[in-house]
């Protein structure tokens, strides 16, 4: 049975679309035909900055901008981020200007430790914009709330965050 995609055969309103062998006559379905890659519906979350704000030394970044698919991430009404248990893939960038201090770090805090293997630091001349990201893979046994911090020891003027995150 030939593979007729050419001829509008296939399902969803998006990418990526099931690729089907099927009769196409037309429209969105395989009829008489089999699924060849069925489309694998992911659960995220992605999470931004609305306006740059100063946060203070140890203090959460409040993402307060969100898109998100599925139920394994989530924002309850206080704005606080929650994963279930699974794996994920996460990665976070913020741009700031640069302190008295000259540096920055930024760390995922996960229930109320700050992860190590999350950190980043920004070392650098004050005043500037400058920006920090990482990207981990974080397996978790239970649901969890989840937060970007400022560890830096003092406050720092954040323009944009953002923190993405995959179930995977």
């Amino acid at each position: 049975m030939p593979n007729c995609n050419f001829n509008a055969c296939f399902s969803g309103p998006y990418y990526p679309r099931q690729i089907c062998t099927c009769n196409c006559g037309g429209g969105n379905a395989c009829p008489g035909g089999s699924v060849v890659n069925p489309v694998q519906q992911k659960e995220w979350g992605v999470f931004e900055l609305s306006d740059p704000v100063v946060v203070q030394a140890d203090q959460e970044i409040t993402l307060t901008k969100s898109m998100s698919s599925g139920s394994a991430v989530s924002k309850d009404l206080q704005g606080d981020i929650f994963l279930t248990a699974g794996v994920y893939q996460i990665s976070y960038n913020a741009n700031f200007e640069v302190p008295a201090s000259g540096k920055v770090m930024l760390c995922l805090e996960l229930g109320s430790v700050c992860l190590p293997a999350t950190q980043s630091v920004f070392t650098g001349s004050v005043g500037g914009i400058n920006s920090l990201s990482k990207q981990i893979i974080l397996n978790l046994t239970q649901s969890q709330k989840l937060s970007l911090l400022n560890k830096t020891g003092e406050a720092v003027n954040f323009q944009s965050a953002n923190l993405s995150i995959n179930k995977i």
